[in-house]
């Protein structure tokens, strides 16, 4: 059975697995705290090559075990090569052979008693829903949903492993996998947080500074946890693998942070309880909105092909297809300010940037040069592209809307919310902001840019190993505004002007100074420590980068 289509990225993904990028100090740091006994029921439920297994083996010997316990373990695989070089490895170096199932995690699972396990560790595949094997995902969503889990398809292939892992083990049974750091973040995995916390006893995540992997965008974390009663969370971050001291000294009575909800993401605990108490007394001042109380936020222009539809000057003008033309937005670093005007669009289209959508309009006639390059687009294979094919016509993008303001959906430094002032649209790149009430758009802009609002955009976020921060339209929308009952004026200029001189950080004080404490009363105190998390939580993302 093989992977279906498997995308660049996914395949990147998929390298942490095997040899490759599972570090052997990786695996024994793990099994050296999950098995306390030699006699101690193991499963890993997606084997590789047998690097866990190995190290389970090696762990089971120095513990006074010997071949017969070896040959307890137990390892699943669902590709058989795999499966067959795990048996040939444990029985070069022990002469033993483990029971390592070549079937597939939850085609194997029915066969596996629940609660009998004393420990299940491993490294399970990071694919995306649609990447998974086909027959082995229905088999996974099912279970989830047969647990009481919402089977979304925007979940990863990680997240049945972990649930069905959890459900093994025995009461007191350690859980040791490394995952992605999405654990701690994205909104798919809200459940498996509070499940985490309501079920086990001891929770421990290791976290990395650097990209453990080489060459792999990944960032990943260790998931360290005892099944049990008593629910408490710890994170320790390290530099990387190198740093790992024998797990030993982790124990129930390790200090570990209050968790008020257990849904919420855990990007929040790498912040002081301090830090965590403001923010919290922050959110429930009067005069603090939600952004989707204020706007609507929604994703940009996804035309199915950006390289056809979306034009630079000239090209667009070689059409002769004015009517045909929609001005457009396709790159955050296009925008300069905090207001994107006709002269910043003009500015844009004169660098030879894309700067024209080809939104065509069917009851409008074709000139003969739009009508050629309709031709070449199918000859191309345009039309077969996965969102263009489901058109009719295929070269008539949908949802082509104007929106009021821009919002940054991949973010280097702090998101920015821009106020619209052209008749421009944007690509999926960046998102699309309608207002709710009209008359506010400019006091809303600038009462975005502020120490508060930009530290919850670190906690609702999710980032990657490349240090970029994302932003979806449902995150967006939970952030808090502060909205005083006057806007201090001119304030929105002046903004502007300091962002488009490079100067964010003074763009920023000015919005705190007079939005947040001379409008709204926060205490210059609380607000330095607001402003410390915000740049503590940025920078730990940004400092995410290969060695």
């Amino acid at each position: 059975m093989e992977l279906e289509n498997i995308s660049d990225r996914q395949k990147t993904n998929s390298k942490i697995q095997g040899d490759y990028a599972t570090p052997e100090v990786l695996a024994k740091f793990l099994v050296n705290w999950a098995i306390q006994n030699p006699n101690d029921a193991v499963v890993e439920p997606c084997c590789g090559n047998g690097v866990f297994l190995e190290a389970i083996a090696h762990r089971v010997l120095h513990l006074g075990g010997n071949k017969a316990d070896i040959n307890r373990i137990v390892g699943v695989e669902i590709e058989p090569i795999a499966a067959k070089q795990a048996n040939v490895r444990l029985f070069n170096r022990f002469q033993a052979y483990p029971k390592i199932i070549p079937k597939g995690f939850f085609a194997t699972l029915p066969s596996l008693p629940m609660e009998s396990f004393d420990a299940v560790i491993g490294n399970p595949p990071f694919v995306g829903y649609k990447y998974f094997f086909k027959d082995e995902r229905e088999l996974a969503l099912g279970f989830l949903r047969e647990q009481g889990f919402k089977a979304s398809k925007l979940a990863n292939a990680w997240v049945p492993f972990l649930v069905a892992g959890m459900r093994l083990l025995k009461p007191e049974g350690r859980l040791a996998m490394i995952l992605p750091a999405g654990l701690l973040q994205v909104s798919y995995a809200s459940e498996i947080r509070e499940y985490l916390l309501d079920s086990f006893g001891f929770v421990v995540v290791y976290a990395f500074d650097n990209l453990v992997f080489p060459d792999v965008e990944q960032e990943i974390i260790l998931l360290l946890g005892t099944k049990g009663e008593k629910k408490g969370l710890r994170l320790i971050e390290v530099k990387d693998e190198t740093e790992l001291a024998e797990p030993v000294h982790l124990n129930q009575s390790s200090p570990q942070i209050p968790v008020e909800d257990s849904k919420e993401k855990w990007t929040q605990y790498f912040l002081t309880n301090n830090q965590r108490e403001i923010l919290r007394k922050a959110l429930v001042t009067d005069s603090i909105h939600r952004l989707g109380q204020l706007c609507s936020v929604d994703v940009g222009v996804v035309t199915g092909k950006n390289d056809f539809f979306v034009l630079p000057e000239d090209d667009a003008q070689k059409l002769e297809a004015q009517d045909h033309l929609l001005p457009i937005v396709t790159r955050t670093m296009y925008l300069r300010g905090l207001v994107f005007t006709k002269n910043d669009w003009v500015e844009n289209k004169y660098s030879d940037r894309p700067s024209y959508l080809l939104a065509i309009k069917p009851t409008i006639g074709f000139s003969e040069n739009l009508k050629q390059y309709i031709n070449r687009g199918e000859l191309d294979g345009c039309h077969r592209n996965f969102k263009c094919r489901n058109r009719n016509p295929w070269y008539v993008v949908p949802s082509i809307w104007i929106p009021d303001a821009f919002l940054f959906r991949q973010i280097g430094s702090f998101p920015r919310l821009i106020l619209n002032s052209t008749k421009a649209t944007c690509t999926d790149t960046l998102h699309r902001v309608k207002f709710k009430k009209k008359g506010l758009e400019k006091f809303i802009i600038s009462c975005f840019h502020n120490s508060l609002t930009l530290a919850f955009a670190e906690i609702f976020g999710r980032s990657y190993g490349g240090g970029v921060l994302e932003l979806m339209p449902t995150e967006a929308e939970k952030l808090p505004i502060p909205i005083p009952k006057s806007e201090p004026s001119g304030l929105l200029s002046e903004m502007d002007e300091l962002i488009r001189k490079g100067l964010p950080d003074k763009a920023i004080d000015l919005c705190d100074e007079r939005i947040l404490i001379e409008e709204l009363g926060f205490k210059k105190d609380d607000i330095s420590v607001i402003r410390g998390a915000w740049k503590n939580l940025s920078n730990r993302r940004k400092s995410r980068k290969r060695r």
